[in-house]
């Protein structure tokens, strides 16, 4: 899971629904808001929304096809 905690308020939070077998993003008396879960494909298919282009990246080659950190490639 990757995202931002803005104020106790999570923002473009992600997880894979696929590969982690969670159907929910945070635990039980938690805010959710802003927690969402994706499938693999969506994962893969683009950045998702809040993910900026200047850190982020995602190659089909690369990583698997998941996002990844520019500043932090995985290797090749």
């Amino acid at each position: 899971m990757t995202g931002e905690d803005v104020g106790g308020a999570y923002t473009s939070v992600y997880w894979d629904l696929d590969t982690s077998g969670q159907k929910q993003g945070c635990g039980e008396d938690t805010n959710c808001n802003g927690v969402t879960g994706l499938s693999d494909t969506q994962l893969k298919s683009d950045l998702p929304a809040g993910f900026e282009p200047n850190i982020w990246k995602e190659k089909p080659g690369t990583n698997g096809g998941y996002p990844y950190l520019i500043d932090n490639p995985p290797p090749q």
